[in-house]
């Protein structure tokens, strides 16, 4: 990866620089004409640039953002979370806690390794109906579940 970093990505930067350089520095063309250039070059790439990247931040379902709102307001700011989401820890961003973005080991094991709350966008999962049969409800939403691990029915 370092390899990679070191001749590619240094190599593109480089390149990048030069050329600006270059273009700052022309004799070949109008000095103001090839300035103006690069600026707007160096705007459009930035610009277009920005436009792929504000894609990945998009959250394209509302209700993690609910349930993690829910976490922030219901629970202590220590508290450790479970917030399954596929693995995708955007969920687990949410609620603004330390936690498992997914149940990888027994619930008792994840509870003895320090896990407080579990939190849940999927009400029809397996393992949020199994959680919900055992341990108690603090808020539940058609949206999300909140469930407390510390207490059991």
């Amino acid at each position: 990866m370092a390899l990679y970093v070191i001749t590619f990505a240094t190599a593109s930067v480089r390149t990048l620089g030069l050329g600006a350089l270059n273009m700052w520095n022309s004799r070949s063309f109008s000095k103001e004409g090839s300035r103006i250039l690069l600026v707007f070059s160096l705007v459009v790439m930035f610009f277009t640039s920005f436009l792929q990247v504000k894609e990945f931040y998009k959250v394209n379902k509302p209700e993690i953002m609910e349930a993690g709102a829910a976490v922030d307001r219901l629970t202590p700011k220590d508290a450790w979370v479970i917030a399954p989401y596929n693995g995708d820890t955007a969920f687990l961003y949410q609620t603004k806690r330390w936690g498992w973005p997914a149940i990888d080991d027994s619930i008792d094991k994840i509870i003895e390794r320090g896990a407080d709350y579990y939190v849940s966008v999927s009400l029809t999962d397996t393992d949020t109906k199994m959680f919900k049969e055992r341990f108690l409800t603090i808020e539940e939403t058609p949206s999300y579940i909140l469930l407390d691990l510390h207490k059991r029915l």
